[in-house]
């Protein structure tokens, strides 16, 4: 196999892998934006006293499950990644005629700095979405409390 058709193929791959990572991470923020315009209209038009189950349960359980499936095909994507930059690596090693911009270490910190963003996100949408059932639901109890003879 011609060395610029590996090394370009390679490159190619890691490109894709990225794509998808962003790709996920709209997929993320366009369904989360939705859910949460359906909490606030939910609890903003007084119909969260009839519907507390659907404000306080089915939509934060959505959200969660959204972002848990999200997140599982980000950290897959991730560890294709990882794997083409692995491959990469490796044909640097064996073709030194091809020169990476950096050999300082420092591009495998960036990448690893750089894949924090799309695997925290989901973990702070699903806290987030927990803690809005969490406090909906203690906040139902306590206002049925006082109406228990």
């Amino acid at each position: 196999m011609d060395k610029e058709y590996q090394h370009k193929t390679i490159r190619k791959e890691c490109s894709d892998e990225q794509t998808l990572i962003s790709h996920r991470m709209t997929w993320l923020l366009m369904t989360q934006a939705f859910l949460f315009t359906t909490f606030a209209i939910s609890l903003a038009n007084g119909a969260v006293k009839q519907f507390w189950v659907f404000t306080f349960i089915v939509v934060p359980l959505l959200g969660c499950f959204v972002a848990v499936a999200i997140l599982r095909a980000i950290k897959a994507a991730i560890t294709t990644l990882d794997f083409w930059h692995q491959q990469e690596s490796n044909f640097l090693e064996d073709n030194t005629e091809y020169k990476p911009l950096d050999r300082s270490g420092r591009g495998e910190k960036v990448h690893w700095l750089s894949m924090r963003f799309p695997q925290l996100m989901p973990v702070t949408l699903i806290s987030t979405w927990l803690f809005l059932a969490i406090f909906g639901l203690v906040q139902g109890w306590l206002n049925i409390l006082p109406q228990l003879p």
